[in-house]
């Protein structure tokens, strides 16, 4: 998708409950420094101020990605 946009990735969210959370409470996940999710917003700012920055293991997080892995036989 990335060389069909011709874009760079900048980050990927993870699936987090704080982000529901966060926003029925009014406040902003990227203020939460244990929510994963908040963490790779904050690391999508400071790679568009330029920061080289790595990407978060997404290897560790449950959910949907980790179930698309194993269905294709990937974990």
């Amino acid at each position: 998708m990335l060389d069909l946009l011709g874009i760079q990735l900048i980050g990927i969210v993870p699936e987090d409950e704080s982000v529901i959370i966060g926003s029925n409470r009014g406040a902003p996940v990227v203020n939460d420094p244990k929510s994963r999710a908040g963490q790779a917003f904050r690391n999508i700012a400071r790679r568009l101020q330029g920061q080289d920055v790595p990407f978060m293991d997404l290897a560790q997080q449950g959910g949907l990605w980790n179930a698309i892995q194993r269905l294709a036989g990937r974990k």
